[in-house]
């Protein structure tokens, strides 16, 4: 329409209105870029102002539309034109509160400089508006922080007033005066007192406000603090003086000490670790006590030989080799012991411990240490060196940054040396063939995935002062200062608060804080000026070094302790002992004076509420009505059995009168397996997935995917409200919470027994059974149900596997799983039978059936072929997997048609990583497979070729992370373009990965 006036000539460009507005203006206010880039090509001056003085600049800056800013800031206008109020755009730009707009005008050069008549910069608008952004950019471009306006506050005053810790924080560190009065003669301290906000206190203290500024009045900031109620903020100035503020300021400094770093061991049971933790400490005296002492032991191990092994021989109920320890002085917990440049953590090799090792394995800036000994046979010494690294790696989580490489530092350590036939090579070391074959086998299986040293460590533990000894620890302070060079800089506090620690924790029943009480600890007896930044800094220091950990816990109130060797050994170490699980009762579940037995602590609740945090226990309270509170402290039984009887219900708890189920403890085991023998008849419907790994890893893990389910159930018995419901089984509340009276929504009954769990629902005509198949190494979740009962059965089934799945992702987010089907058929004699088909299998047979499932999964030929005794593919998975429902055939996305986005990250690099094994990509696959995946500037072939391998395999990673983040991604594509380039086996093991199935409204 503009160009059609223009053609007929009747659009006046430079006409006013009363205002002084040309059309130019409202083409602006408009929005329309289009509008404005039409006027200006037309001739229309961008010059002109309007009655107020403003320009077209100033005009584009009121409204948010980032466009029409850039284009008119570098069109030629005069950037700093001031309107009467002397404001350039800029300034209008921080008043209305619009961030991107400032940001563009600063780059574009406005001079933030500029000062209104009311003496302000754009810098005092932007902090006004509490626009962080904006004041970094504004500060970044030169503005300058000290200018005061008409009532004398400077930028620092007026953030000071809002309470921006971000801005106060920025502008101090930038050069603003902390001790600048305004006209009413206040220091931007006495604002922060008046509105007590302590972290802005601090932050002017530590950058050198003075505490003893008084004003006009004689008012200094602690007494207008006290003065308006805040008691704490007033405390902390009245104490502080200017020579001791300038002492803590000097305690945040950077200090010359460096930390302690951790040396984590890891091995079997006598694989030699705690010998060389002693001998690793121990000088020439120390060494020559031992070896007298060790003699001894020995000798007197001859005669009490018979006498170990028939009190060492377990309970006929306690059949299962993993409480069994291999002698009688093995590690409990984790045994720490420090010296001036380690902490040494000696995770024990008895297996009752492992579920807990991933809270202590997630960092990489450690070296982690794996001993085997030379005295088992080469099978024995290849499989516990393969576990360890798996176990290892699969709780490192990955950081999405690109890099395919691992930075987890792993040292082997062969022990026994004396027991076996060591030579000694070349240069006088001990050397063992096998050995050497082993660690050349391991470094090419995990390349890319742990950086395996490659030197190889032979030794006799009990040695000190061997030459290989001093080699390993020659080496070991090589890497402790690469580890050095990554962490954060140390300041004088942590050293404050390292020396101060154990005197603190004389006075506390436990050596525990909860995160807001630590603050106050540190406040009160180390340094008031150390802010929650500061302090967060120096606990995550502390921990590097081994001194402190921090458990975070669900509900934001983080766990500080401050004696690890409490924790570990005194507490982990005794309850899960096997002393502690061959002597009490096997339910798993105690009362708070059993547990106090065990432990022998004063404050059990936060012992509970440490052990709840790590996912030991849930604690569980049994309501007054249905047992006497006397009756109740002295009862001897057990929550599952109550649990049984459908006596037991459960509230948040409180006092005495709590029961506490402690899955790792409960070590009841089934005569016989139990699946198929609840429910009778021929329109029982099964299906189920089995999630497998390899060499023992998801048996350890089970039981924290126990405390999971009964902390799910536990929440649903509280309370019925849908916040809470949906966020254990979010599918069930939002499917079936409305739904008729046969799909109603109930709370799941849960029974747990060793390694296996059982939700039983509408009265037992649904039952979903969670099993860790210590044989097969999997972990099954299964389904059985009544026909009618499906669409429930099956939706209940989905949030189990997504509970399983969760767990297992948060808990060892590497660890390689494969996805089966489970498909059951009924014997004559009313059996079950299992039949396990692959993922890989399914995928393709899915492939091929799909458009025929989601278009008429119930057409005649399905039920024809359903009727006869040779099924269809497509009648098969109908069957098998959607129990004969079509409803479900119709709402789950499964095979090719999978979103990308459930291809997890993990699996993408663990694609990359096999590739690099094997070099089985060079740059032409790589440009090819970029094409099918239909990525765009995936590639720089001038970047890559010619340079490391690694950067190859790096631009393989980031072509599949920009395919996953295409919103239209679905796996058959990444499956079939590796299948275009000759990668097959990597296909499989992508679909190998895969859920078997999702739900529509989940993609």
């Amino acid at each position: 329409m503009l160009q059609a006036l223009k053609e007929n000539e009747l659009l006046e460009l430079e006409v006013q209105n009363k205002m002084g507005q040309t059309p130019l203006f409202f083409a602006i206010l408009s929005g329309s870029i289009e509008n404005v880039r039409f006027f200006l090509e037309s001739g229309a001056s961008f010059d002109i102002i309007d009655m107020n003085g403003n320009s077209p600049l100033h005009v584009s800056a009121t409204i948010e539309n980032l466009d029409i800013v850039e284009f008119l800031s570098t069109s030629g206008v005069e950037l700093n034109k001031l309107n009467k109020m002397n404001e350039t755009a800029l300034h209008i730009a921080c008043k209305r509160g619009n961030l991107r707009n400032c940001i563009a005008l600063v780059a574009a050069g406005v001079n933030p400089n500029a000062i209104n008549l009311n003496g302000e910069t754009a810098l005092h608008l932007a902090t006004k508006e509490s626009l962080f952004e904006a004041v970094q950019a504004l500060v970044m471009r030169g503005a300058h922080p000290n200018i005061q306006d008409q009532v004398g506050n400077i930028p620092l005053h007026i953030a000071c007033i809002n309470g921006d810790q971000h801005s106060v924080q920025y502008l101090c560190e930038h050069g603003s005066q902390v001790n600048v009065y305004n006209k009413e003669t206040l220091t931007p301290l006495h604002y922060a007192a008046k509105t007590g906000d302590k972290e802005i206190s601090r932050w002017l203290l530590y950058y050198g406000a003075d505490p003893t500024l008084p004003n006009n009045l004689g008012i200094t900031a602690d007494i207008m603090a006290f003065a308006q109620g805040h008691t704490a903020v007033g405390k902390m100035l009245a104490q502080m003086t200017t020579s001791r503020a300038e002492g803590f300021r000097e305690q945040l400094f950077p200090s010359n000490k460096n930390p302690r770093i951790k040396l984590k061991l890891f091995g079997a049971p006598r694989s030699g670790k705690t010998t060389f933790s002693e001998s690793f400490r121990s000088v020439g005296v120390s060494y020559y006590i031992r070896r007298k002492f060790k003699a001894l032991s020995e000798f007197a191990d001859k005669f009490s030989e018979n006498e170990n092994a028939t009190r060492n021989v377990p309970s006929c109920r306690r059949r299962s080799s993993v409480f069994l320890a291999e002698h009688e002085s093995y590690t409990r917990g984790i045994d720490i012991k420090n010296t001036p440049e380690y902490s040494i953590w000696d995770f024990s090799g008895f297996k009752s411990y492992y579920f807990l090792y991933d809270y202590f394995i997630g960092n990489t800036s450690c070296v982690h240490m794996i001993f085997y000994s030379l005295r088992d046979n080469p099978s024995t010494q290849r499989e516990n060196v393969k576990f360890w690294l798996e176990f290892i790696h699969s709780r490192i989580p990955a950081h999405e940054d690109g890099n395919i490489e691992g930075q987890a530092r792993v040292v082997l350590v062969a022990t026994h040396a004396d027991e076996t036939n060591c030579l000694r090579d070349g240069e006088g070391f001990l050397y063992h063939v096998g050995a050497a074959r082993l660690l050349q086998d391991v470094r090419r299986k995990f390349k890319y995935q742990l950086r395996i040293l490659p030197e190889l460590h032979v030794l006799d533990t009990t040695i000190p002062n061997s030459v290989e000894m001093k080699s390993l620890k020659l080496r070991l302070q090589k890497l402790r200062d690469e580890i050095l060079v990554e962490l954060p800089i140390p300041t004088g506090i942590a050293d404050i608060v390292l020396s101060q620690i154990e005197e603190w924790t004389k006075t506390m029943k436990l050596p525990v804080q909860y995160w807001e009480d630590f603050v106050q600890l540190i406040e009160k007896k180390a340094n008031p000026l150390c802010t929650e930044a500061n302090l967060r800094e120096t606990v995550q220091l502390l921990q590097y070094a081994g001194d402190v950990l921090v458990l975070n816990a669900n509900d934001g109130n983080d766990i500080v302790v401050l004696s690890p060797c409490w924790l570990l050994t005194d507490v982990i170490g005794n309850l899960f002992s096997q002393e502690t699980l061959q002597h009490t009762r096997i339910t798993g579940s105690f009362t708070t004076d059993d547990l106090q037995f065990i432990v022998a602590e004063n404050d059990m609740d936060l012992v509970i509420k440490v052990l709840e945090t790590l996912d030991c226990c849930v604690a569980c309270l049994v309501q007054p009505e249905i047992m006497p509170a006397k009756e109740r402290r002295r009862s001897i039984y057990s929550f599952y059995e109550d649990a049984l009887s459908n006596a037991a219900t459960v509230y948040a708890h409180t006092g005495q009168e709590l029961q506490l189920e402690i899955p790792r403890l409960n070590l009841i085991q089934l005569c016989e397996d139990d699946w198929g023998k609840y429910l009778k008849g021929s329109n029982i419907q099964r299906t189920g997935i089995q999630l497998k790994s390899s060499n023992d890893q998801l048996i350890h893990i089970f039981p924290r995917i126990q405390c999971r389910l009964r902390r799910a159930i536990q929440e649903m018995e509280f309370s019925q409200e849908e916040a809470i419901l949906a966020d254990y089984f979010p599918t069930v509340i939002r499917n079936w919470q409305a739904d008729p009276e046969e799909n109603v929504v109930s709370v799941p009954e849960l029974h747990q027994w060793m390694n296996g769990s059982k939700l039983s629902l509408c009265s037992g005509l649904v039952n979903i059974f969670v099993t860790c198949e210590e044989v097969e190494q999997a972990i099954e979740i299964k389904v059985e149900t009544f026909e009618k009962k499906a669409l429930l059965a099956f939706t209940y089934l989905h949030d189990t596997i997504s509970l399983v799945r969760t767990t297992l992702d948060a808990l060892c987010s590497r660890l390689f799983l494969s996805n089966y089907l489970l498909s059951f058929t009924g014997t004559d004699d009313g059996k079950v039978c299992k039949e396990l088909i692959s993922h890989p299998a399914l995928f393709q047979l899915l492939q091929n059936e799909y458009t025929e499932m989601a278009e008429s999964p119930r057409d005649v030929s399905l039920r024809s072929a359903d009727a006869s005794d040779g099924l269809s593919y497509s009648a098969f998975l109908f069957k098998s997997l959607f129990l004969q429902n079509p409803h479900l055939a119709a709402v789950c996305i499964y095979g090719e048609k999978i979103p990308a986005s459930w291809v997890r990250y993990e699996i993408l690099l663990q694609v990359c990583t096999t590739i690099g094994k094997n070099d089985g990509i060079d740059f032409a696959q790589l440009r090819i497979l970029s094409d099918l995946l239909g990525v765009e500037e995936g590639v720089n072939e001038t970047l890559i070729k010619g340079h490391d391998y690694v950067l190859l395999l790096n631009a393989l990673l980031c072509v599949l992370l920009k395919w996953r983040a295409s919103k239209r991604g679905r796996v058959g594509e990444l499956v079939d373009a590796f299948r275009k380039i000759g990668q097959y086996s990597i296909a499989s093991q992508i679909i190998e990965q895969l859920p078997v199935f999702v739900l529509r409204d989940e993609s």
